[in-house]
């Protein structure tokens, strides 16, 4: 959960300071990555089904905020909070189109990640996900609440 508020904030920090300088600062090798990511999001939004189970309810929700669909990203979640930077940057990926490519890149290494750990109890679940970020190993745990048939992120 820190990481999606982190990458929400560093995405729209960043957006800010990029039209504050102007739009023309994106190097040849942002568009280079801001490719390799679409095509991540793409490969990864093809294996994503309606979600059944804690773990592909994260799968799914990354795969929603890496292709910039954040009224999809929305239904997976249940914090107030968390809704409100989701549309937040929804309404600044409305703004300023260009930046849907970083949304993109930021979310790419969450893509290729996996759930380690998947701990149900009833109808509460704690999942372990870990990907590489920058070659390094990153690990988050979410709390997870089944809601008729569908699983919500609470934390």
């Amino acid at each position: 959960m820190k990481k999606i508020k982190f990458a929400a904030v560093v995405i729209m920090a960043v957006s800010a300071l990029s039209f504050a300088v102007g739009k023309d600062i994106a190097a040849a090798g942002k568009n280079t990555l801001q490719a390799k990511a679409a095509a991540e999001v793409k490969k990864a939004a093809a294996k994503i089904k309606k979600p059944t189970t804690p773990a592909e309810t994260i799968a799914a929700f990354y795969t929603a905020m890496a292709k910039s669909d954040f009224a999809e990203a929305k239904k997976y979640v249940k914090a107030d909070e968390l809704k409100k930077m989701i549309g937040t940057l929804a309404d600044l990926v409305k703004e300023m189109p260009e930046f849907k490519a970083d949304v993109a890149k930021d979310f790419a290494p969450m893509l290729k990640g996996k759930c380690t750990s998947e701990k149900i109890t009833g109808n509460k679940a704690e999942i372990v996900f870990t990907y590489k970020e920058k070659g390094k190993d990153k690990k988050e745990t979410y709390k997870l609440e089944k809601t008729g048939n569908n699983w919500i992120i609470v934390d």
